[in-house]
Formats: C-alpha cells, structure tokens, sequence
C-alpha cells in the first residue's frame, strides 16, 4: 500500500491557506473530492472537477458538467504521478475556488495508521458565499480599516461595564441613540472580521471527519506487508 503525501493550496490568497493530506495512492477521485472538502472545511453545495494531465475528471451532476470517465474508477495511481507533480480542483465555479496540488511524496503505510489523514495546514479557508478571491480580499481589506476604531469603541464600553460600582445604575443604552447604533456595528463588523481573517483551523476536527468516510481504513501490522492488503 503506498500512500501519497498531497499538499493542497488555495490560489490567489495572502498568507497562504494550505493542507497537507496523506490519501492511499489508489484513493478513487470521486472519494479524493470528499477528502479535499473536508479538508478545506467546505459543505460540497457546488459544482466541482480536477485537471489532471490536462483532463477533466469529476462527478457528474444533473444539470451539471458531464464528465466521461466514472470518478468511482479512476484513481490516482493510473496517473503515474511523480513527487513534485501537479494538478489543479476547481470548486464552485461562479466563485472559483482553486487548489494547487502537488504531490510531496510517495511514502509507505505505516503501521497502525488510519488513512486518509490530514497532517498538517496553516489558516482557515475563506467562508464559501463570499464571493471568491477578490470579494473575500476587498473585504477583509474594507474591515481591516476600522479594525483599530472598533476595537477602542468594544473596549471603551467594556472598561465602563469593569468599572461600574454595584451601587450605579445599569449602563442602559436606548437602541434609537447614537452610542448603541456604533456599538452595535462595532460587534457586528468585529464578528465579520473573524470569519473573514485567515484565522486557525482545526487539524483534529478534520480527520474525525476523515475517519467516519467509508473509504478510511487503519493500516495493520499484518496488512501492512506486501500483497497484505486487499481491497
């Protein structure tokens, strides 16, 4: 069994959103697209296909692109790719979405292993509805700018809630006044930079999502061993 190390990068954006995923070589596309969602935190609500070799491959959909080869088939050992090789997936093509693949490495199953497996990334990937690259980049641009105001406009009203003595008054702001509308927006826009700042992402969320794919598998001492493991 030999396992193929992927490194998939999200094109166009600053710091670089990428993942590191380890797929068995025989991996079908059809499982690789549900891997790579996961991995890169999208829901699969959109159309979806890979260019490898300069050929289309993907699943077929109602309404959709029609893809001549059976995703459920191909798999990624017919292609014969050799570490430092590339291929591109293209994800919701109104927002275009790309990843860059490359493969690392072609690396034997360990024992005791489960496969697929995320092993490594840097960044949240952008909210899906965004509007692509450009969107999601002017935006996090336009947010950014008042990321300082909001910040002092939070931590003004949190200083005066710390400091109000047991005997004050209730800090009481009525919706129709000035200071509630920019509090408001402050935690609003503060609440949309979140989703909108490369941010963290969570490895081991993603491969308990990994693990519950019927395609995962653990890799046995026993199975490990050539011609040990048939699928």
């Amino acid at each position: 069994m030999q396992i193929y190390q992927l490194k998939l990068v999200l094109r166009g954006i600053s710091p670089q959103i990428w993942r590191r995923v380890l797929v068995d070589a025989d991996t079908s596309l059809a499982d690789l697209h549900q891997i790579f969602q996961i991995a890169m935190g999208w829901q699969d609500q959109h159309l979806h296909r890979f260019r490898i070799h300069g050929k289309h491959f993907g699943i077929t959909y109602p309404g959709g692109i029609v893809f001549r080869d059976d995703p459920n088939q191909v798999r990624l050992s017919q292609f014969r790719l050799r570490p430092g090789e590339r291929f591109l997936y293209e994800y919701d093509f109104a927002e275009r979405w790309r990843l860059d693949v490359r493969l690392e490495a072609i690396l034997p199953a360990e024992p005791q292993q489960v496969y697929p497996l995320c092993s490594a990334g840097k960044h949240a990937c952008p909210p899906e509805e965004c509007g692509g690259v450009e969107d999601y980049l002017a935006n996090r641009h336009l947010l950014e700018q008042t990321q300082q105001q909001d910040l002092e406009v939070l931590t003004e009203f949190t200083v005066q809630v710390a400091q109000r003595q047991p005997d004050e008054p209730a800090l009481g702001l009525s919706e129709d006044s000035e200071e509630y509308t920019t509090l408001v927006l402050a935690a609003q826009r503060t609440q949309a930079r979140a989703h909108l700042t490369a941010g963290s992402y969570e490895r081991h969320e993603i491969n308990q999502q990994l693990r519950a794919l019927p395609l995962c598998c653990e890799v046995s001492d026993a199975l490990s061993a050539p011609g040990g493991l048939h699928r």
